[in-house]
């Protein structure tokens, strides 16, 4: 391995040198180490060599050149918002404790502890600012944690019912606050005292994000704005959506997925539009001259999204781009490092400019580079783990030794790795690996490369011993042609006491692999099932009894009479009356009317001159019990106009599609059925055998119980 650490040595120095030109290094880009940290990491600043970061697990300080830990601090801890400045960190943890760390040593001192949680932390030159969940905004040295003011900006709201956006700007503090039950506000603090300077209602003042320039502070979103802190005069406004991105020298970018550009932070205006999109940026990172961007836009193919990463200059000059460069998403960039966060994996990965070498020549050489690869899988990046197709027969036996070891670490497409690696003649190394716990990437593995005849007879025994429905086994099971395979799926098909799972992939299957015996007995199955039971009227599946009592009135006449919505023919809004009999209550019936809006229409303000609201709280019981309109049956098929005209029906004929079904009990009453072709025959058995695990008794109907409008409908073949 000697040659391959010197020649990796010399490729990455000659790259970081040729990198040195230009503002952020320029690809390609080689791992230079790895970092596991836990869930939820992002920097916090960067400064000297030293990469500053938080986790759900702490605070700590990596080396950018090794990746090495020098420190890590409030291990164990859950630190909410942190914040650097002038050679020490600020931490929140735990929601209501603040702590000062020395940037160099990573020893930590209480600054306070507040009785209230806090929401949010921010400083600015000379002071740190806290708003906690009742909404009271204190300002504390960062020397000592002596709180040195505290205002109240809302008068007595419950905790954990207040939204704030908190800013420190050079000349004064911004605070948007929104408390439940009360209308947004979004003030401005003098930071000397605490005093307020100026305040306005807003609407949802936490819902956009935000970027402090010098004084002011800049709002994204729907309605983009740069308002002064300290008198809350509003700069400059701008026209149309504009997304948070990075800032850079005098500008901040904004994509989307037709256009990238930078506006101008001093007026808001568009200084330059790229020529074409970028996408949507997900992820940046700036040295102040130029930005890295990790974006994803629209592939070739509809639905399916690429990811990117472009550099671009102050200018909109695009530097470089390349399709996927690193691993993870770049969150620290210089003119020497990336620094990438693999969310994936809950890694951080240091890159420089260079090039992985090229593969030794001889097989002693190869052998021991995918097993040292191998070893370091955990720690290798996408490009660094693709190098180990390259080197098989050498690397599959060693990646199998390890696959159950790196399994437990929840390495991201492991299987994928497994796949590749895997040929035919490792069928038995890999029907070992799965013996001992391999797991279900093991079965569809073998699946695919193994060799039926090493595998098809454990996996059958398996299932028949263990009575398992275990989906991997069943799926490798049921798409062999083995005859142990077609043996299995024949017997469950036949047995009615087999586990549904089995008959249902029997059914679906064995057409296709059984042959003739195994279509034979698909065709027996299918001729003995039981046809569907006449559906029941729509009005059926209501469940009445369950009606709440104030939609309950009497009429004039002594009648019990209820009023109550439901979508059973695809509005919500619907009303329906129904009138109490001696044995429960009758047959609903459409009134007409409706309080909730379509897709199409929207809902009608009043009835008949009443108004809606009136006329669903009192005037119903007078109208809708003895009014003709709601009973007209034109064509006497059991549905009533107003319903047919919801439906779409013909209210002039019984059976509007003439299949023989009145439009009372038609599933589908405006389509009648015909004579299927051979395409769509195929599809009915393929529906058949999609529903057949639904019902092993009944597969060809399938029917929901949800209360709404398809709870008469059935797949009727």
């Amino acid at each position: 391995m000697r040659f391959w650490s010197i020649l990796v040595a010399i490729l990455l120095l000659c790259g970081a040198r040729l990198a040195g030109a230009q503002s952020l290094a320029a690809p390609p880009f080689v791992r230079q180490w790895t970092q596991f940290l836990g869930d939820g990491v992002s920097v916090i600043a960067g400064e000297r060599g030293t990469l500053y970061y938080q986790c759900r697990d702490g605070v700590g300080a990596l080396d950018l050149a090794t990746g090495t830990k020098k420190w890590s601090s409030l291990a164990g801890q859950q630190v909410g918002s942190a914040c650097f400045r002038t050679g020490t960190l600020y931490a929140l943890v735990e929601g209501n404790t603040l702590y000062a760390i020395n940037a160099g040593t990573g020893n930590t001192r209480l600054l306070q502890r507040f009785p209230q949680g806090i929401r949010r932390l921010t400083q600015d030159s000379d002071q740190l600012y806290v708003l906690d969940e009742r909404g009271a905004l204190h300002a504390l040295s960062p020397r000592t944690g002596q709180v040195l003011w505290s205002t109240v900006l809302v008068s007595s709201p419950k905790p954990d019912t207040v939204s704030v956006v908190l800013a420190a700007t050079r000349e004064g503090v911004y605070v948007g606050i929104d408390a439940k039950g009360k209308r947004g506000e979004e003030l401005g603090i003098a930071p000397e005292s605490g005093k307020v300077l100026w305040r306005r209602r807003v609407s949802f003042p936490d819902l956009y994000s935000h970027t402090v320039i010098e004084g002011d502070v800049i709002f994204y979103g729907e309605k983009p704005r740069r308002i002064n802190a300290r008198t809350g005069n509003v700069v400059w406004t701008a026209r149309g959506y504009l997304a948070q991105g990075p800032v850079l020298g005098n500008a901040w970018l904004t994509s989307g997925w037709d256009t990238t550009q930078g506006h101008d932070l001093a007026t808001g205006k568009r200084l330059w539009r790229s020529p074409f999109p970028y996408g949507d940026i997900l992820d940046s990172c700036s040295d102040g001259q130029s930005v890295l961007l990790h974006t994803s836009n629209e592939g070739p193919k509809p639905s399916v999204m690429v990811e990117g990463v472009h550099c671009l200059s102050q200018e909109g000059k695009l530097l470089w781009q390349a399709g996927k460069p690193f691993t993870g998403a770049p969150i620290f960039a210089d003119q020497s490092h990336i620094v990438t966060w693999d969310q994936n994996e809950n890694r951080l990965l240091g890159y420089i400019p260079g090039a992985l070498p090229r593969l030794p020549a001889t097989a002693a050489e190869k052998k021991s580079l995918a097993e040292w690869l191998v070893a370091q899988f955990e720690n290798l990046d996408e490009a660094e783990r693709q190098l180990l197709e390259k080197l098989k027969p050498y690397s599959t036996l060693a990646f199998l030794s390890r696959y159950r070891e790196l399994a437990k670490r929840r390495i991201h497409n492991l299987d994928t790795y497994l796949f590749a690696l895997c040929e035919r003649e490792n069928t038995a190394a890999l029907l070992e690996l799965w013996k001992q716990g391999g797991g279900e990437g093991v079965v569809r593995t073998l699946q695919a490369k193994g060799d039926p005849a090493a595998y098809i007879p454990t996996f059958v025994q398996t299932l028949r011993d263990q009575k398992s429905s275990s989906s991997a086994l069943l799926s490798a099971i049921s798409h062999s042609s083995h005859p142990d395979a077609v043996a299995f799926l024949l017997d469950a098909l036949r047995d009615p006491k087999a586990p549904v799972e089995w008959r249902a992939a029997a059914f679906e299957h064995l057409a296709g692999t059984g042959g003739a015996e195994g279509v034979a007995a698909i065709r027996a199955v299918r001729s003995s099932l039981k046809q569907p039971s006449p559906p029941k009227p729509w009005f059926a599946s209501f469940d009445l009894e369950s009606l709440p009592k104030k939609a309950v009135q009497k009429d004039a006449k002594g009648r019990t009479w209820a009023l109550f919505h439901t979508d059973i023919l695809g509005n919500s809004g619907d009303c329906f009356i129904v009138e109490k009999e001696a044995e429960g209550w009758g047959t609903p019936v459409f009134t007409g009317v409706w309080t909730g809006n379509t897709m199409r229409d929207n809902a009608p303000e009043t009835f008949r001159g009443i108004r809606t609201e009136k006329l669903m709280a009192t005037e119903w019981i007078k109208i809708f019990p003895d009014d003709p309109t709601l009973r007209k049956d034109t064509d006497g098929d059991g549905l009533t106009d107003l319903v047919e005209a919801r439906l779409g029906t013909n209210p002039n004929t019984a059976d509007t599609d003439g299949d023989g079904l009145s439009d009372a009990v038609d599933p589908c009453p405006t389509a009648a059925p015909r004579p299927l072709g051979d395409t769509e025959k195929i599809l009915v058995a393929c529906i058949e055998a999609r529903l057949f695990d639904q019902n092993s008794e009944r597969p060809l109907e399938a029917t929901k119980e949800t209360g709404s409008a398809c709870d008469a409908s059935r797949w009727r073949i």
